[in-house]
């Protein structure tokens, strides 16, 4: 649904990293609504994995922004909002998930940190 929701409406950059932010921050609902659940680890995984690709693409769209003329500063400000929520729900996770998902868990928040500094979004 959502890559059809991409694919029929024209967006400015902007506003597709917009959506980006949205549908990553659903990914974090997911996690933390299977994590109650007792999912399984590597589903879990999964929907980390997920939520780095939404994180990477409305980042990709900010940077594919080059006009610059559209306001950045309310998508800039809900990136700030999703690398706070990252942090805390990426922590919790830590604390609950085992080895090897740990491995690989911790592995892409460290990296999606460094995508968001290296973005911009210092720590």
């Amino acid at each position: 649904v959502e890559d059809l929701h991409l694919g029929f409406i024209e967006f400015y950059y902007v506003q597709r990293a917009a959506l980006y932010v949205e549908y990553a921050n659903n990914r974090l609902d997911e996690l933390e609504a299977l994590e109650e659940k007792g999912a399984p680890p590597a589903l879990l995984v999964d929907v980390v994995e997920d939520f780095w690709t939404d994180e990477k693409k409305a980042l990709r769209e900010l940077s594919l922004n080059q006009v610059k003329t559209d306001d950045t500063s309310a998508v800039k400000q809900a990136i700030r909002e999703l690398k706070i929520r990252q942090e805390e729900v990426f922590q919790e996770l830590l604390y609950r998930i085992p080895d090897p998902e740990y491995d690989r868990v911790y592995e892409i928040s460290e990296r999606a940190r460094l995508d968001l500094i290296n973005a911009g979004f210092e720590d």
